[in-house]
């Protein structure tokens, strides 16, 4: 909201009214900002540095191409080699039916 048009007299409550105004487009700016902050794009903000927390990565020593077939070789001669089981099925004899009593027995008895 905007004060009426100038006239030609002066008044207190105009100055205050103009002085309002600007607060209010000052705040609005600042606000744009803080949103853009809030709810903008992160890309746009700095990449935080892991190097200042975080010592640098080890470098392990590169393997040899044939020291790595050898590996996987053995490893499929493992899993070649596994052993054979013999599956033996075992057959329940038939339960009686469980009458009350059953169900009340002791384990032991």
């Amino acid at each position: 909201m905007s004060p009426p048009p100038d006239d030609d007299h002066v008044c207190g409550w105009k100055a205050y009214a103009k002085h309002q105004e600007l607060e209010v487009a000052q705040l609005k700016e600042r606000l744009a900002v803080l949103e853009k902050l809030a709810f903008g794009k992160k890309s746009e903000m700095a990449p935080k540095k892991a190097s200042a927390r975080l010592p640098p990565a080890v470098q392990s020593p590169p393997v040899p191409k044939e020291e790595v077939q050898a590996h996987r070789q053995a490893l499929a001669a493992l899993h070649a080699s596994h052993r054979e089981t013999d599956v033996e099925r075992v057959v329940e004899p038939p339960r009686a039916s469980a009458s009350k009593s059953a169900r009340f027995r002791s384990p032991g008895a």
